[in-house]
């Protein structure tokens, strides 16, 4: 049993430290949920692509964005209208 099992987080973050965190929280057994907005969303998706199109600095901080959203379900949400 891990030590934060039913324990839900939900991630609203965009910059690095909230999703480093919630990683965490994840990798302790809290089910975090990941907001995201539907432009961003597919994030996952997007690393493949980013190798092809973008320049390798872009293509690493996909990577990056990816790495940090292990252990988490996502959503994503129109907050806005």
């Amino acid at each position: 049993m891990l030590p934060l099992e039913g324990i839900r987080v939900l991630d609203l973050s965009r910059l690095a430290p909230g999703p480093y965190c919630t990683m965490l929280l994840g990798d302790l057994g809290a089910d975090v949920l990941l907001i995201e907005e539907p432009a961003v969303s597919g994030g996952r998706q997007t690393a493949q692509a980013a190798r092809r199109l973008l320049d390798r600095d872009a293509s690493e901080r996909v990577l990056a964005f990816n790495a940090l959203a292990r252990n988490k379900r996502s959503i994503a949400l129109n907050l806005k209208n």
